[in-house]
């Protein structure tokens, strides 16, 4: 029987072992061939309906890799193509398959031990904006605001197509990689990424037909992937939440409350309005790896919305008077008995600029005054904080004062004016996705490194990055009852296409 704490953890972020059981995630293991055709070679990620690997696909039909998403036996019977995936799709399909929006290339079912499994096929994807303008990496300025012109572009294309995302993050928006990418050999890829793995304790297998896996798999840093392989096109992706704008759900229930409207909040009504200010949220954090409106006592909407008061301006009275439980609004006809719904109340303004104050506070990243050239992704869009204790604020702050300067002050009133227009507490006057494209601000994109696909990278280069990668995973390397060779009882379980 598979039970709880069954793991000896190596200090990385995995899925939750207790998902391996009946109706939940398929056992995977590396070197598995799922369908006889597509062999796991990395995990790529994981989230609460399943996981998602880098495959080599031995048939080749929309490259030599792409991405498997296999998801959890219970979601899979039900997990259908909806509307607005088929308006996303056309787009590309009519478009020449740009890139713009994450969108399946076909789909089978896998059968394990533990169900029948939904397998999407999609284009492999490089890292999250969330990855790269962080506490350690800070985008360097000319990215943050290109990307968010490509960000701006594709949400204005949803709405014109009825289509609203409806959980607009920077994790929900990625970096494509380069044509090039699909030209490095399987041998090349695993010693860039020697995969880590969690290995499972052998007497979590009491019974033969154990419903999970060997070990599991961390997640590799793609920002470490040699630069020569990016692109600078951004996707936007996940479209769990998305809705079509004429039939708007009530509730968005899974979006981080730092990027909520307060119509979502408070009115509980959505639509690309809501959307707009969610990119608004974006383009701050592409500029300052800071949430705007997240406040440093909770991460519910209350806490949000003290802050949206105090740096937007006061919130309309209207909203003042819907009482609050358990750090969300309660409308009347949702109370339940017990409940005790308290006012919003507003508490001491405590280290709360203005909008335009907390604009005037962004550092930059700084361009090296040396010409080092950029051997990975994170180096050619990403200025790091060098072996700095990130426990060690000082440090920090001295480091921020030498190479991160203040915002000019153009910039920052240009800035400030295009966030006051987003976030506008009537969602009927404020700015459209489009409108956004047309602002003075986002004239100013472009971008001043070139291409990253034109940095040539020698041999060195590459031991070098190797190297770096081997050092980083070193401490995660566990061993595991399986090599990254062999098959599992999982390859040869049945597999069903539906294409």
């Amino acid at each position: 029987m598979f039970r709880d704490n069954c793991t000896v953890d190596i200090g990385v972020e995995t899925e939750d072992t207790d998902m391996y059981q009946e109706g939940g995630f398929c056992p995977i293991h590396l070197g598995d061939s799922i369908a006889g055709r597509f062999e796991i070679l990395l995990k790529l990620g994981h989230g609460k309906s399943g996981t998602v690997w880098l495959v080599s696909d031995s048939e080749n039909r929309h490259g030599r890799y792409v991405a498997l998403k296999v998801v959890a036996a219970a979601y899979s019977e039900n997990y259908e193509p909806t509307a607005v995936l088929d308006r996303l799709k056309k787009h590309e399909r009519d478009h020449g398959n740009p890139g713009v929006f994450l969108v399946e290339f076909e789909r089978l079912f896998h059968t394990s031990r533990n169900g029948r499994h939904l397998c999407q096929v999609f284009p492999v994807l490089g890292p999250p904006l969330s990855s790269l303008n962080i506490h350690w990496n800070r985008l360097y300025p000319t990215f943050g605001r290109e990307f968010g012109r490509q960000v701006a572009s594709g949400v204005a294309t949803m709405h014109s197509l009825g289509v609203c995302h409806g959980d607009l993050t920077t994790t929900n928006l990625a970096i494509r990689f380069g044509k090039s990418f699909d030209h490095l050999t399987e041998q090349e890829l695993l010693a860039i990424f020697p995969s880590p793995r969690r290995r499972l304790v052998n007497d979590c297998f009491e019974e033969k037909d154990s419903p999970g896996p060997q070990y599991v798999v961390a997640t590799p840093d793609l920002t470490l992937l040699p630069v020569n392989y990016f692109s600078t096109g951004i996707c936007i992706l996940d479209f769990d939440q998305a809705f079509l704008a004429d039939s708007a759900p009530r509730h968005i229930t899974n979006t981080p409350p730092s990027y909520l409207a307060p119509e979502s909040i408070f009115a509980q009504t959505n639509s690309p309005a809501s959307d707009v200010w969610a990119l608004g949220c974006v383009l701050f954090m592409l500029k300052y790896p800071v949430e705007l409106f997240s406040h440093e006592f909770g991460r519910h909407p209350q806490s949000a919305v003290h802050d949206m008061h105090f740096i937007l301006g006061p919130l309309p009275e209207e909203w003042m008077s819907i009482p609050f439980f358990d750090g969300w609004p309660i409308h009347e006809l949702d109370l339940e008995p017990g409940d005790e719904p308290k006012p919003l109340g507003i508490p001491p303004r405590i280290h709360t600029a203005s909008l335009e104050e907390c604009v005037e506070r962004i550092r930059e990243a700084r361009y090296p005054t040396s010409n080092i050239k950029p051997r990975t992704g994170r180096d050619f869009f990403c200025l790091v904080i060098p072996g700095i204790d990130l426990g060690d604020q000082e440090r920090i702050n001295q480091w921020e004062t030498e190479n991160t300067p203040r915002i000019e002050k153009e910039d920052a009133g240009l800035f400030a004016d295009l966030l006051r227009k987003i976030f506008n507490y009537d969602h009927t006057k404020r700015i459209t996705a489009s409108q956004i494209l047309e602002h003075s601000w986002m004239q100013e994109a472009g971008q001043e490194r070139g291409d990253p696909g034109d940095v040539v990278l020698d041999p060195h280069d590459m031991d070098l990055i190797i190297h770096a990668n081997r050092d980083v995973t070193q401490e995660w390397w566990s061993s595991s009852p399986t090599s990254s060779g062999g098959k599992s009882s999982s390859s040869m379980e049945q597999t069903d296409s539906e294409n």
